[in-house]
């Protein structure tokens, strides 16, 4: 019987036993043969390398998910009087080598380090809070839906980690931002606007519900040379919603620094004006770490 015909994509057989292209009759190499030449063995690497970055993400999500938990702090006194933070403190961006989280580290105005905050956002996941220098977590923000994810307005859900442990008693804080009051093609000067609002902490009740306006955040930016490049510097300033007075002040200032030196790295300086019951201040210190853990989306 007839030899069977060689299939159609399958390389000639030439009369001195080697494999020509169908098409242009060229010699074909070894590699190209069993198909592991430098780009398929690139495409490998390429996709190990995505694999381990995604494994290394998604477990710092669900470390971060699992810490925020009331039973570790019931046994713990809540620092500076409850307010988890003090009312002037200095937030100072980190920038070190194989960061997969973005820090902004928190002192007060003694230069005492008294902890962080940290942001881990990746695909569909995001973990944002404070923990103290113990690595104590203390707060967590979320967003205040699913469909918050793909909307331009930042939409978050701030609430203690401790509320219920040993009969605490907290409240839950909304950050919406008010998309329409950006600045269109802002280049010098920029504006945003967000709105907190304050509902109690009761897990009978949706995020939100009876929710009252505690607080009006206004950020006015500068453009500023720092280095060799430029960066926008904002100012905070923070207002009772009913009745206008200014609650804090904060400004964003810049040094140099990161892995190499020249990465311009943000100093905000926080000062708590009058310290209000229903608007803590670690609410407010978060109102001005935002940005950083927020400007590589901007």
């Amino acid at each position: 019987p007839a030899p069977p015909l060689p299939a159609m994509h399958a390389p000639l057989l030439d009369v001195d036993g080697e494999r020509r292209d169908k098409d242009s009759g060229e010699v074909l190499e070894e590699d190209e043969l069993v198909g592991n030449g430098p780009e398929e063995i690139a495409n490998i690497i390429y996709l190990v390398v995505f694999f381990i970055f995604l494994l290394i993400s998604m477990s710092i999500a669900l470390y971060r998910n699992q810490g925020c938990d009331p039973e570790a702090l019931a046994g713990v006194e809540p620092p500076f009087g409850g307010e988890l933070i003090p009312p002037e403190v200095t937030l100072l961006e980190r920038n070190t080598w194989f960061q997969f989280t973005k820090y902004v580290d928190v002192f007060d105005k003694s230069g005492t380090h008294i902890g962080y905050f940290y942001d881990m956002n990746f695909l569909f996941f995001m973990r944002f809070g404070f923990s103290d220098a113990s690595h104590r977590i203390w707060f967590e923000a979320k967003y205040k839906s699913f469909w918050s994810r793909f909307k331009f307005a930042i939409e978050y859900v701030l609430q203690r980690c401790d509320v219920g442990a040993g009969g605490r008693k907290g409240g839950m804080y909304d950050i919406k931002e008010n998309w329409w009051a950006r600045k269109w093609f802002c280049l010098t000067n920029c504006v945003r606007e967000f709105n907190v609002s304050r509902s109690d902490a009761d897990p009978q009740l949706e995020s939100g519900e009876q929710a009252t306006g505690v607080a009006h955040a206004l950020f006015n930016s500068t453009l500023k040379w720092k280095g060799f490049g430029v960066r926008h510097a904002w100012y905070l300033n923070l207002t009772d919603s009913k009745t206008d007075e200014q609650i804090a002040f904060a400004q964003q200032h810049f040094f140099l620094g990161g892995k190499v030196g020249w990465a311009i790295l943000s100093n905000w300086t926080v000062d708590v004006k009058v310290e209000k019951a229903f608007l803590p201040n670690w609410v407010i210190s978060f109102m001005a770490a935002l940005d950083d853990l927020e400007e590589e989306d901007k």
